[in-house]
């Protein structure tokens, strides 16, 4: 009888672990990073990092980067150019949105080399688009985003 009891406890402890398990899993490493560096650099104060999805966060920061209200729709003719030279915070946005589509060897430093725009060239090419330069642009931010 001793035995049952015990058995049913244990049961019973299990149940109650699997209830209290978050409904969102914690974001961790580079899409932590990402996050923050959003959630920073562009003072996104009312967003809580790690229960926001992080392509709602990024777009939240380039609409505030491309001035756009933050409950406008967005204007992707309004996204930057970004390419070899172009300035860190475009760029960590094509490596973030590139990371979160799952290319994982994406460093996320600002800086455009060669892998970043073949990772751009890759997705141009996946994604059909009619050019196939290496260069994120609206359309491309369009396509990352979605």
């Amino acid at each position: 009888m001793t035995e049952t009891k015990t058995t049913r406890t244990r049961s019973r402890s299990r149940t109650a672990k699997t209830k209290e398990e978050p409904a969102v899993q914690a974001v961790e490493g580079k899409e932590l990073d990402i996050q923050r560096w959003a959630i920073s650099e562009y003072e996104l104060d009312d967003v809580p990092g790690g229960e926001t999805p992080t392509r709602d966060i990024l777009l939240k920061a380039l609409k505030k980067e491309v001035k756009l209200k933050d409950d406008a729709e967005m204007d992707w003719t309004k996204c930057p150019e970004v390419f070899f030279g172009s300035p860190v915070n475009h760029v960590k946005f094509v490596q973030g949105l590139l990371f979160l589509k799952g290319r994982s060897n994406i460093p996320f430093d600002g800086i455009f080399t060669p892998t970043i725009r073949g990772a751009v060239e890759n997705w141009q090419i996946t994604h059909k688009f009619s050019v196939i330069d290496g260069i994120a642009g609206p359309v491309t931010f369009e396509s990352l985003f979605a």
